[in-house]
This record gives structure tokens, sequence and C-alpha cells, in this order.
């Protein structure tokens, strides 16, 4: 028998309000004032609930569930209102128990990764499910002593540190998961003084650990990430005020700003080559919940304007609605479909959703 779930669905009104020791991505007060924003992510919002086989999004290839971006789709379906589409997707994360994602085991190789029990304990945060304290049980032994998580990896019984895939986007959301369930521990403290340490000089987080010491951190353009980044500062919004804490944000949100380009779009690395929509979009969401009206309204009508249309016709009939990765994957489905770059679409479009709330009136 399902476990009792408080099912919280958010409609607009609700989103604005929502609390942040709940929800740190519900959108502020000042967004979603334009017919064309709510038709914008309406749009998108009514796609991605197409996709959901089984109530999870799907890997091309018939590879299988894609749990990694029904979260990120249900984390930004229910901070805009469309609550129904979050559950049914929570609904499909917990009829596994989360270990579908979570855990792994081939070859003699038996993992249960970090980042992915942090990640399925938000969303049973933002849904308020009762296997919150379940996943806190999960998470917090693999917090280290100095507050970085690892994942548990062993071969044949034995501690196998070189199948450990943990990483900075992974200490996020661990911050962000246990700052609300867990506040007050030193599995909490020790993971956020972690996380603040890999702050690069430019005010960037990178993706992978950094274990020099060094403070700041050494990052190039190789190695710094923007959705690392705007994953970090969705995370330090669940924390309590701190100078330490706002320091960081104030950096982040700098390098943010000065990363975005002419076009309103956003790369990976923060450089003016390679603009994405998953990368524009992760931005643009924690641009407009910081404040930074303007330029979350660019990086809006950026992905406005890579929005395929709703009366688009031919191959491209099948993805009104989405947002194109790039324009070489928009290029692919106007060729061969928009299967032949599947995991793309669904990349893309399950992290643009919120940021689609800040577009301007007219595009």
């Amino acid at each position: 028998m399902k476990k009792p779930r408080r099912t919280r669905v958010l409609g607009l009104t609700a989103a604005f309000v929502a609390s942040a020791a709940v929800l740190g991505t519900a959108l502020p007060a000042h967004a979603v004032t334009t017919p064309a924003a709510k038709h914008a992510m309406n749009a998108a919002a009514a796609w991605l609930r197409g996709q959901l086989g089984g109530g999870l999004l799907q890997y091309g290839g018939g590879y299988g569930d894609n749990y990694g971006s029904s979260i990120d789709a249900a984390l930004q379906l229910a901070a805009t209102g469309h609550g129904a589409a979050a559950e049914r997707i929570a609904n499909a994360v917990e009829a596994d128990n989360a270990s579908a994602y979570t855990d792994s085991s081939y070859d003699g190789v038996t993992t249960r990764s970090a980042g992915g029990v942090a990640k399925a304990l938000v969303l049973a945060e933002v849904m308020q499910d009762a296997d919150v304290p379940t996943l806190v049980g999960e998470l917090e032994p693999l917090v280290g002593s100095n507050g970085q998580i690892a994942d548990d990896a062993t071969e044949d019984g034995a501690p196998d540190p070189d199948d450990d895939y943990a990483n900075v986007i992974g200490q996020a959301y661990t911050v962000w998961g246990l700052s609300v369930a867990d506040p007050g521990s030193t599995a909490t403290t020790d993971a956020t003084t972690f996380l603040l340490s890999q702050q690069c000089g430019d005010g960037a987080f990178p993706t992978y650990f950094d274990t020099s010491g060094k403070t700041p951190v050494t990052c190039t353009t190789k190695t710094r990430s923007v959705d690392t980044t705007a994953t970090v500062l969705l995370a330090l919004e669940n924390l309590p005020t701190s100078a330490a804490v706002t320091r960081a944000e104030n950096e982040a949100l700098k390098f943010l700003t000065t990363s975005q380009t002419a076009s309103g779009g956003f790369s990976q690395t923060g450089v003016a080559k390679g603009v994405d929509a998953n990368s524009t979009g992760l931005a643009g969401w924690v641009l407009g919940i910081a404040g930074r009206q303007a330029a979350a309204t660019k990086a809006a009508s950026w992905l406005v304007a890579h929005q395929v249309p709703e009366s688009a016709t031919g191959r491209l009939a099948a993805v009104r609605g989405a947002i194109e990765y790039d324009p070489a994957t928009l290029a692919a489905a106007k060729k061969k479909g928009w299967k032949a770059a599947q995991d793309q679409w669904v990349v893309a479009t399950s992290q643009c959703v919120a940021a689609l709330a800040y577009a301007p009136k007219a595009h």
C-alpha cells in the first residue's frame, strides 16, 4: 500500500507565497506578470506532461526512465502552478522508492549516489512526501567529516573510490535538502561549509570538487559551470542569512549577470560561444528569484525565441511548446524528427519552465 502523501498542488498565486523553507524555488510575486509569460510557460509544461511515460520522462533510444530530468521537471512544474504534473512525477519516483535512481549494481560494483539521494530528498520535501525521514537517513552518512559528500561505492564488497562520481551539483542538492529537513545537524553545517569552499575567484562554482584546500578555488572556463552555479544559488535560498552565505550569493549572481550574452542566453561555462537552453533556463530562474528582473527577462526572451511555436507543422508538430537545446537540435528535428536528439529536448525543456515566467509582453 502506498504511504500517505500530503499533496501540495501549487497554483500561480500559491507559488508566489510558498514558504521558502519548503520550496526555495517558488516564484516571487513580481513574476508571471504578462499573458505572454503564462502562455510560454504553460506550453512548455504541456509538452512535458505529454512525455511522462509511466509518470517519468524517458531517455532516447529506448534506454528507459530519465529520473534526473524528471525530478528537474517536477521542481519547475511545482514552482509554476503545475502541481498535478509534479505530483505525477513524484508518485512515479516514490513507487520505485527512489532506489532505481539512487542505487545501481553492475558487474560487481554497487553504488548509492549521494547526489541522487539528495535530489530525491529535495523532491520529497517540495511535495511534502512521507519519505523525507528515510532519505535524510540515507543521505547524512554520505556526508564526510569535512562536509564533502561521497557516493557509497563498493566492488565485490570492498570500498571502491574509483566509482565515486559525487560532485558539486550533488553537494548543492545535499545542502538544499538537509537545510530544510535537518537544519541544525552537523551534517548540514559541514556540507554547507564545504559547498561554500568550492566557490571560484570569479564567483562561479565548478562541477567537480577541488580538494586542494585553496580559497577561493582556482577555476578556468573549462571547469566553472553556469549550471552548477545556478543550482548552488537555489540551495543557498534555503539557508539562514549569514555574512558567508550573502557574500557567496552576491559573487555568484555577479558571475551570472556578467556571463549573460547580448542575446540573453548563457553557455554552460559562461563564455559567449555555445549558448544553450538549459544553462539559460537555470540561470534565468535564479536571477528572477534574486530580483535581477532585467537579466531574467533577457534570458526568458532568449528561451521564447527558441521555443517551438504551437503552430509548428511537420516533424516539429511533436515538439510544440518544447525548448530547443541549441540550433543544431532544432535542425536535427526538422530533418530527422525530434527523437533523433530526444535527450537534448528533454533536458532543455525540463529546466526552462520557471525561467519563462519572466518573458516580456511581446516577443
